[in-house]
């Protein structure tokens, strides 16, 4: 009896500690102990089989075949691996995006396992909303650049963007290209201007003013507007990823040479006399108007012309202009503001000087007049100038009559009355 015990302890021990040697004869055993003796080997079988598939288990091969159905001791052990197996199969709902996968078991795995799908869940839907502004986005980017594109297509305006490295266009407008091919020096002069103008820039968008002069003479006016701009280049349209960003200079330009011809013609008939080319009256008066309003203080003097009535009388009004002409251009050596005021009048406006120094001035021009014998009249004329305060001590009004007084005081007394005793000026007496 005990040597049978022995052997079934030592069967025992076998199967739970040294599997791979456990044997055991029934023959050998006693007939009271051979239904034992099936019984163990029926456990050790069943001890085989679990210990097998959970190895299989171990290694993460969820596919493996589970024990018998009769095998009573593997019913966790396979249940496990349904469990598992749901596991797996939940993960790969995860990876495919379904976030509302949730786990009930195996305590902090679950808990993690839960905490992660639902920060995915999270990240899903503000991805979804970021995405949904972005594709907004893009749709309004899409619409303001289709609506850019025909506004540069389309306007009077040239646009030229100018790579600041190099100065060479990254872009011209339709108007811009119609330019350069009907005049290719004037767009190489305008770039020119550009390139210098992005050198003296401090950055920021600014409106400034050009000119060129062409060949024939003539001046041509434009309206700039320049702003910096990062611009995108790239050789492959569809893909971004072989494109660069480029610092450059957009310039608007406005061509407004016919403005200014329009507005220098309504200038000339405003403010200039056609025949000498100097200012006129109404541009000497709101110039001194101006000058009042800012304080400042001037001399004004008033200019008559001498023998003018004598020259056109004698050798004809053509004469008297020539007359007139020269002494225009000699006024103007004084380097004032010269306002032709009337037939043979003149206002002569000068800041930062006195009366007195004026006056000597005028004489001197006056006497180098007189001795002029190149002309086949005499020439001359008689002044007087003034102080206008800018402190506002009275009438504009009232400093013209007393320039305009002085000067017929002066008339009266320096004129030298003509030979020419078929002539009378009856303004001298």
């Amino acid at each position: 009896m005990d040597q049978t015990a022995q052997k079934l302890f030592a069967y025992l021990r076998d199967i739970l500690y040294y599997p791979d040697r456990a044997e055991l004869d029934l023959d050998a055993l006693p007939a009271d102990f051979q239904k034992l003796g099936q019984g163990m080997r029926l456990l050790a079988g069943w001890i085989q089989e679990n210990r097998d598939f959970a190895r299989g288990l171990a290694r993460g091969d969820l596919a493996s075949t589970p024990p018998s159905v009769d095998n009573m001791i593997a019913a966790p052990v396979k249940e496990l691996q349904g469990s598992l197996r749901h596991l797996a199969w939940q993960t790969q709902q995860v990876a495919k995006g379904d976030y509302s996968q949730k786990v009930d078991f195996m305590g902090d795995f679950s808990q993690a396992f839960n905490t992660m799908t639902r920060q995915l869940k999270e990240r899903q839907e503000g991805l979804i909303a970021e995405k949904e502004k972005v594709e907004h986005k893009n749709m309004e980017l899409a619409q303001n650049l289709e609506l850019v594109t025909a506004l540069t297509k389309y306007t009077h305006n040239m646009i030229f963007v100018l790579s600041q490295r190099t100065g060479k266009p990254v872009f011209l407008n339709q108007s811009a290209q119609w330019y350069l091919r009907a005049d290719p020096h004037a767009g190489q002069d305008l770039q020119r201007l550009f390139v210098e103008r992005m050198g003296q820039a401090s950055g920021k968008a600014e409106d400034w003013e050009a000119s060129l002069t062409r060949a024939d003479g003539s001046t041509e006016f434009y309206g700039v507007e320049s702003f910096p701009i990062s611009w995108w280049k790239g050789d492959d349209a569809q893909s971004m990823d072989s494109w660069w960003e480029e610092q450059a200079a957009v310039h608007i330009v406005v061509d407004e040479t016919e403005r200014r011809r329009k507005e220098n013609m309504m200038y000339k008939m405003a403010y200039i006399d056609p025949l000498t080319g100097l200012n006129n009256r109404r541009y000497g008066m709101d110039l001194m108007e101006e000058w009042l309003a800012a304080g400042k203080s001037f001399v004004l003097s008033f200019v008559d012309v001498d023998y003018l009535k004598y020259c056109n009388d004698t050798f004809g009004h053509e004469m008297g202009d020539q007359y007139l002409n020269q002494v225009a251009s000699a006024l103007k050596s004084l380097r004032c503001q010269v306002c032709r005021v009337g037939g043979d009048e003149f206002f002569l406006l000068q800041a930062e000087t006195s009366p007195e120094e004026q006056d000597s001035r005028l004489a001197q021009l006056r006497e180098m007049l007189r001795e002029d014998r190149s002309a086949p009249y005499p020439m001359g004329f008689s002044y007087s100038s003034v102080l206008v305060p800018g402190d506002g001590g009275g009438e504009l009004e009232d400093y013209i009559k007393q320039a305009d007084r002085g000067m017929y005081t002066f008339k009266s007394r320096y004129k030298e009355k003509l030979s020419d005793t078929l002539y009378q000026d009856d303004r001298t007496g």
